[in-house]
């Protein structure tokens, strides 16, 4: 493969993988936003007889999970993609022996730090070196319990007065 489509390449994947992670987190956001308002509706469910208001509720948490089920979904495919283009990224930092973005976030997120080096767009260092600490903690965690916190909710929301 000649060199100019290998940059194109690398370019590309970079813009896939944004695309992919701005898709999961636009999904998500528009997920939360609408199970929220069925969360609040469902609260307004009201029944003379507390058996039909259950089950009136319960439909609607039924719906509820599958919305965050079909979030869990997408988000996880999103995932998928994302990584595969990080892995396509690294291959093409390594084959030419450089030590671009794609091998910086992964150390970064093995290591748990980033060197700072502060320099400018010519190399010349505009404050002193140092070591910024990360807690980075993996997102496919944090989505996967804010979907239970959800559910959950849902669930109880069934059964309020």
């Amino acid at each position: 493969m000649n060199d100019n489509l290998k940059v194109a390449a690398y370019e590309k994947l970079f813009d896939s993988k944004h695309h992919y992670d701005n898709l999961s987190w636009l999904i998500g956001g528009v997920t939360l936003a609408f199970t929220g308002a069925l969360l609040h509706y469902m609260t307004t469910i009201k029944s003379d007889q507390y058996l039909m208001q259950i089950l009136h509720r319960l439909l609607m948490a039924i719906f509820v999970w599958i919305m965050l089920y079909a979030w869990n979904s997408v988000y996880q495919r999103n995932r998928f993609w994302v990584e595969a283009a990080n892995e396509a990224i690294r291959d093409l930092e390594r084959s030419y022996q450089v030590r671009g973005a794609g091998i910086a976030f992964m150390e970064a997120a093995l290591t748990g730090q980033v060197i700072l080096r502060n320099t400018d767009e010519n190399g010349k260092q505009v404050k002193e070196q140092g070591i910024e600490k990360l807690t980075a903690r993996p997102m496919h965690m944090i989505v996967r319990r804010i979907i239970w916190l959800v559910g959950i909710i849902a669930g109880v929301a069934c059964f309020l007065p």
